[in-house]
């Protein structure tokens, strides 16, 4: 996968791509809210988190290797996509560190770790999955974990099992200004892996 890959795709083919995930993953603990779907108003976005690693490859390993797609709604049936390099997997192994799970929730924006000026989508609306290794063996957590989807804010490596954007000037740039003037609340947020995405396709 590269960004060229994600430019070429439609409109109508994220869509489709996002509603088959979620048939996929209607009855499982894994759709975190039973109304969610994808937004086509205008002033909305909806949010791809995809992951291109195994869950327990850490940001150590292989760094910033996955991709955060934003679609964004516009006036007149327009729609623009917003395609960043980021990591998916916190920063390193150590026990309890939280591994974002594949999954959909209801973000919303507000501050990390109410930062001024650190605007993120935030998992505030839903209790949401996480994988987690302790002694030897994983075991999966539900929970408000403040698990994010953030800048840097230029720090190298710091996921804790946050969405980190690789790269800072994207975030201000374009990222930021993005949330600043969209809906804050009831963004579908889909996590899925690099393989999984190109099967719904």
């Amino acid at each position: 996968m590269n960004k060229l890959y994600f430019e070429d795709l439609r409109y109508n083919q994220y869509k489709f791509l996002f509603e088959k995930y979620v048939a996929e993953l209607k009855h499982t603990e894994y759709l975190r809210n039973e109304s969610i779907a994808w937004s086509d108003a205008e002033g909305t976005i909806n949010v791809f988190v995809i992951r291109c690693n195994d869950m327990y490859i850490t940001n150590d390993i292989q760094r910033n290797n996955d991709w955060l797609v934003v679609i964004e709604n516009r006036p007149e049936d327009s729609f623009r996509r917003y395609i960043f390099k980021c990591t998916a997997d916190p920063k390193y192994r150590r026990n309890k560190i939280a591994n974002l799970v594949e999954q959909i929730y209801y973000g919303n924006v507000r501050n990390h770790r109410w930062i001024p000026g650190r605007d993120a989508i935030c998992q505030d609306n839903n209790e949401i999955y996480v994988r987690r290794y302790e002694n030897g063996e994983w075991f999966e957590e539900k929970g408000h974990f403040g698990i994010n989807i953030h800048n840097s804010a230029g720090f190298f490596n710091t996921s804790l099992g946050c969405v980190v954007l690789a790269s800072e000037d994207s975030y201000l740039n374009e990222f930021r200004p993005l949330l600043r003037r969209v809906q804050k609340i009831n963004i579908p947020v889909a996590v899925l892996r690099d393989t999984k995405f190109e099967e719904l396709l």
